[in-house]
Protein backbone atom coordinates (compact mmCIF):
# COMPACT_ATOMS: atom_id res chain seq x y z
CA UNK A 1 0.00 0.00 0.00
CA UNK A 2 1.40 3.39 -1.04
CA UNK A 3 1.94 5.89 1.76
CA UNK A 4 0.15 9.23 1.45
CA UNK A 5 2.27 12.30 0.80
CA UNK A 6 1.54 15.96 1.46
CA UNK A 7 2.99 18.63 -0.88
CA UNK A 8 3.86 22.18 0.22
CA UNK A 9 5.70 25.08 -1.38
CA UNK A 10 7.78 27.96 -0.11
CA UNK A 11 8.03 30.44 -2.96
CA UNK A 12 9.18 33.99 -2.39
CA UNK A 13 9.98 35.68 0.87
CA UNK A 14 9.41 33.90 4.17
CA UNK A 15 7.33 36.37 6.18
CA UNK A 16 6.45 36.80 9.83
CA UNK A 17 3.64 34.40 10.65
CA UNK A 18 4.37 32.01 7.77
CA UNK A 19 4.18 28.38 8.77
CA UNK A 20 3.76 24.95 7.20
CA UNK A 21 0.61 23.09 8.17
CA UNK A 22 1.55 19.45 8.49
CA UNK A 23 -0.76 16.49 8.11
CA UNK A 24 0.12 13.06 9.49
CA UNK A 25 1.84 12.15 6.19
CA UNK A 26 5.22 12.18 4.49
CA UNK A 27 6.05 15.62 3.12
CA UNK A 28 7.49 16.97 -0.13
CA UNK A 29 8.53 20.60 0.37
CA UNK A 30 9.53 22.66 -2.69
CA UNK A 31 11.59 25.78 -1.89
CA UNK A 32 12.44 28.74 -4.15
CA UNK A 33 13.19 31.66 -1.85
CA UNK A 34 15.80 34.29 -1.08
CA UNK A 35 14.90 34.02 2.61
CA UNK A 36 13.06 36.50 4.78
CA UNK A 37 12.06 36.46 8.44
CA UNK A 38 14.44 34.28 10.48
CA UNK A 39 11.91 33.81 13.30
CA UNK A 40 9.31 32.41 10.90
CA UNK A 41 11.97 30.10 9.43
CA UNK A 42 12.95 28.87 12.91
CA UNK A 43 9.29 28.13 13.63
CA UNK A 44 9.28 25.97 10.49
CA UNK A 45 12.54 24.34 11.64
CA UNK A 46 10.98 23.30 14.95
CA UNK A 47 7.84 21.92 13.30
CA UNK A 48 9.77 20.05 10.62
CA UNK A 49 12.24 18.62 13.14
CA UNK A 50 9.37 17.06 15.08
CA UNK A 51 7.63 15.88 11.89
CA UNK A 52 10.88 14.28 10.64
CA UNK A 53 10.89 11.91 13.62
CA UNK A 54 7.75 10.12 12.34
CA UNK A 55 7.67 10.85 8.60
CA UNK A 56 9.95 11.23 5.61
CA UNK A 57 10.50 14.83 4.58
CA UNK A 58 11.83 15.43 1.08
CA UNK A 59 12.93 19.00 0.44
CA UNK A 60 13.52 20.14 -3.13
CA UNK A 61 15.49 23.28 -3.98
CA UNK A 62 14.39 25.12 -7.11
CA UNK A 63 16.10 28.26 -8.41
CA UNK A 64 17.46 29.71 -5.19
CA UNK A 65 17.56 28.77 -1.54
CA UNK A 66 19.23 31.57 0.35
CA UNK A 67 19.48 33.02 3.81
CA UNK A 68 16.80 31.65 6.13
CA UNK A 69 15.22 29.62 3.29
CA UNK A 70 18.09 27.20 3.92
CA UNK A 71 16.57 26.49 7.35
CA UNK A 72 13.53 24.47 6.15
CA UNK A 73 15.62 22.95 3.34
CA UNK A 74 18.09 21.27 5.71
CA UNK A 75 15.22 19.69 7.66
CA UNK A 76 14.64 17.12 4.95
CA UNK A 77 15.57 13.47 5.36
CA UNK A 78 16.17 13.65 1.61
CA UNK A 79 17.42 17.00 0.28
CA UNK A 80 17.18 17.29 -3.48
CA UNK A 81 18.16 20.15 -5.74
CA UNK A 82 17.80 21.07 -9.37
CA UNK A 83 21.20 21.46 -11.01
CA UNK A 84 21.16 25.23 -11.41
CA UNK A 85 19.91 26.14 -7.95
CA UNK A 86 21.93 28.74 -6.06
CA UNK A 87 22.38 28.38 -2.30
CA UNK A 88 23.37 31.33 -0.10
CA UNK A 89 24.53 31.22 3.52
CA UNK A 90 25.27 34.14 5.83
CA UNK A 91 25.42 35.01 9.50
CA UNK A 92 22.74 37.03 11.22
CA UNK A 93 23.82 40.66 10.89
CA UNK A 94 22.79 43.93 12.45
CA UNK A 95 21.28 46.49 10.10
CA UNK A 96 21.15 50.16 10.94
CA UNK A 97 22.49 51.91 14.02
CA UNK A 98 21.83 50.35 17.37
CA UNK A 99 23.23 50.97 20.82
CA UNK A 100 25.96 48.75 22.25
CA UNK A 101 23.45 47.13 24.65
CA UNK A 102 21.02 46.45 21.79
CA UNK A 103 23.87 45.07 19.67
CA UNK A 104 25.03 42.71 22.45
CA UNK A 105 21.46 41.52 23.03
CA UNK A 106 20.95 41.01 19.29
CA UNK A 107 24.19 39.06 18.92
CA UNK A 108 23.19 36.70 21.76
CA UNK A 109 19.83 36.15 20.06
CA UNK A 110 21.48 35.62 16.65
CA UNK A 111 23.77 32.97 18.17
CA UNK A 112 20.74 31.30 19.76
CA UNK A 113 19.10 31.09 16.32
CA UNK A 114 22.26 30.04 14.51
CA UNK A 115 23.29 27.19 16.86
CA UNK A 116 20.55 24.68 15.90
CA UNK A 117 21.12 25.43 12.21
CA UNK A 118 24.83 24.69 12.53
CA UNK A 119 24.04 21.56 14.59
CA UNK A 120 21.84 20.27 11.74
CA UNK A 121 24.41 21.17 9.07
CA UNK A 122 27.10 19.24 11.01
CA UNK A 123 24.73 16.26 11.35
CA UNK A 124 23.97 16.04 7.61
CA UNK A 125 27.26 17.18 6.07
CA UNK A 126 30.84 16.02 5.97
CA UNK A 127 32.10 19.22 7.66
CA UNK A 128 32.62 19.97 11.35
CA UNK A 129 31.16 22.78 13.46
CA UNK A 130 34.23 25.01 13.11
CA UNK A 131 34.01 24.87 9.32
CA UNK A 132 30.34 25.89 9.34
CA UNK A 133 30.95 28.66 11.88
CA UNK A 134 33.66 30.05 9.59
CA UNK A 135 31.26 29.92 6.62
CA UNK A 136 28.61 31.83 8.56
CA UNK A 137 31.01 34.50 9.76
CA UNK A 138 33.49 34.90 6.89
CA UNK A 139 31.62 37.19 4.52
CA UNK A 140 28.19 38.80 4.26
CA UNK A 141 26.99 35.97 1.94
CA UNK A 142 28.64 32.79 0.69
CA UNK A 143 27.12 31.19 -2.43
CA UNK A 144 27.21 27.52 -3.37
CA UNK A 145 26.08 25.57 -6.42
CA UNK A 146 23.99 22.42 -6.14
CA UNK A 147 27.11 20.35 -6.96
CA UNK A 148 29.08 22.04 -4.18
CA UNK A 149 26.24 21.43 -1.72
CA UNK A 150 26.17 17.78 -2.78
CA UNK A 151 29.94 17.48 -2.18
CA UNK A 152 29.37 18.97 1.28
CA UNK A 153 26.66 16.39 1.97
CA UNK A 154 23.85 18.97 2.29
CA UNK A 155 22.15 18.02 -0.98
CA UNK A 156 21.55 14.28 -1.23
CA UNK A 157 20.40 14.16 -4.89
CA UNK A 158 20.73 16.48 -7.89
CA UNK A 159 17.72 16.35 -10.19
Amino acid sequence: MKKETQRCNIYGEIRDGDTIWLDDKDLILMINSTGGNSHAAMGMFDMLKEHREKHTITTIAVGQVESCALVPFICGNQRKSYAHTRFGIHDFSIEGRVSRIEANSFLRWAQYLQDPIIDRLVAISNKNRGWWETMFSSTPMVYFTAKEMKRLGIVTHIL
